[in-house]
């Protein structure tokens, strides 16, 4: 007989589903990444309640099977676990999950307007990646609603993350 699978609560559940149409829709998942899901959701129904946890614990518990789902809260507005955490962590195939989140029309419009200014492909994806997707899921707001504060809010990030 296989193991009980972990219980998602009630109130993550329309995030649980949300998360399984993403990636059939994708094309993407597997048992790993449904696992993952599930314990996530269950240790934290109010995913927003891990980011209140020390930087040290969000980094150590970050294991490769729950990325996918952390990558799907961040994008669909669930979590903003800091610039702390989004500094940190490698977000390697972020650009190409965004792509099909809600943030996809703002950082296509970033890449169109980095194109237009002039900037090669690799500058473009990297500004995009290690900038304006940060910026677009720490801050909950859409690109041309940032303002003068959360570009010091994350300049100060940096400086913070220098520092340690």
């Amino acid at each position: 007989m296989p193991p009980a699978k972990t219980p998602v609560p009630p109130q993550a559940a329309p995030i649980y589903r949300a998360y399984l149409d993403c990636l059939a829709a994708r094309g993407a998942g597997n048992k790993t990444f449904d696992s993952g899901a599930r314990c996530f959701l269950a240790r934290y129904p109010d995913p927003q309640a891990w980011a209140g946890l020390p930087l040290e614990q969000r980094l150590a518990g970050t294991r490769p099977h729950l990325q996918p789902v952390l990558n799907f809260l961040m994008l669909h507005g669930h979590l903003r676990p800091g610039y702390d955490y989004l500094l940190d962590r490698k977000l390697t195939v972020i650009l190409r999950e965004a792509a099909v989140s809600p943030l996809g029309p703002d950082l296509k419009r970033f890449l169109a307007g980095a194109q237009a200014l002039g900037y090669s492909e690799r500058a473009r994806t990297g500004m995009a990646s290690q900038i304006a997707v940060r910026m677009l899921i720490q801050t909950g707001r859409g690109l041309g609603e940032l303002t003068d504060g959360d570009f010091t809010a994350f300049g100060q990030a940096i400086t913070e993350r220098e520092e340690r």
